[in-house]
């Protein structure tokens, strides 16, 4: 299923397709009532009034701290406000307790908008995003990325899309972390739809550990196709690092990560009815994309 800049957007999906259609079946997404859309409407002005600063402020300091820790002070906190302000809190499980020092990649669901504040919110470890190159094209949002160790990834070059994994290759070498949302789309549901290669071939290819780590519930607070929002708690999980044990070692890396993110939305997924589709994924395998 295509995302939001898949489409040609950036940040908010305004085109439902045909699965987003049947998504919108799933239970408990904010439905799209006055105060649902009220807040939705708060979220985005919040938003854009808290990025301004902080990029600028992101973009001051990594004149002088180019480092993924200071990026990981500013994101940290910008997201922090953020979610704040909406009234959103969080929930965190640290199953993987990493050395600070210690690089990988940590590979990421992806429900909706919010995971981008809930991983830089919640993840207690520095590390720098690897992006959609769509990104590039969302006011301050891209100034604060661009002036930040992360990398942008164009998937419609296979070309750039290889040489954007091996600079994430050097970084991780050097001891810098990257996280990734493996899926390369928005699901709208605790349900993993099938992973991308690249994170995991990355990590092997580096000789660094996988980290997955799993957001629950945020479909539970947004679903920015309809414009609707709602205060909440969002539960992520951090799960054990998983390490590559030989090189081509991508494929159980990744089948492994699946099962960690797996165990951890059972219990969502029986909750919201969509248990059969999540089954029905994992019996595909590892469920994976040949695309970067």
């Amino acid at each position: 299923m295509p995302d939001a800049s898949e489409r040609g957007d950036t940040i908010f999906a305004r085109t439902l397709s045909d699965e987003d259609e049947r998504a919108r079946r799933v239970e408990g997404v904010p439905e799209p009532f006055l105060g649902t859309r009220l807040h939705f409407a708060w979220a985005v002005v919040w938003l854009s009034l808290v990025t301004i600063p902080f990029s600028i402020v992101q973009m001051v300091t990594h004149r002088f701290w180019p480092t993924a820790e200071n990026f990981k002070r500013w994101s940290s906190r910008w997201a922090r406000v953020i979610l704040g302000g909406m009234g959103i809190g969080l929930d965190v499980d640290d199953r993987a307790g990493l050395a600070p020092e210690e690089a990988c990649v940590f590979v990421v669901n992806h429900q909706n908008l919010l995971d981008i504040f809930t991983t830089a919110a919640a993840i207690p470890y520095p590390f720098a995003y690897l992006a959609k190159e769509e990104l590039t094209r969302v006011p301050f949002l891209s100034l604060a990325l661009r002036h930040s160790p992360s990398l942008f990834i164009d998937r419609s070059s296979r070309r750039a899309s290889v040489r954007c994994l091996a600079e994430a290759v050097g970084r991780l070498r050097e001891g810098q972390s990257v996280l990734v949302f493996a899926e390369g789309s928005r699901s709208y549901s605790p349900v993993v739809y099938p992973f991308k290669r690249g994170a995991f071939r990355v990590a092997v290819k580096a000789g660094v550990p996988v980290v997955p780590v799993t957001i629950r519930d945020s479909y539970r607070v947004m679903d920015e196709r309809r414009y609707a929002s709602r205060p909440g708690t969002l539960s992520l999980v951090i799960g054990e690092p998983i390490s590559p044990k030989e090189d081509g070692d991508a494929p159980a890396v990744m089948a492994a990560a699946r099962e960690q993110m797996e165990g951890a939305l059972a219990a969502e997924r029986r909750r919201c009815g969509v248990e059969e589709a999540g089954e029905e994924l994992a019996r595909r395998g590892t469920g994976q994309s040949d695309e970067p």
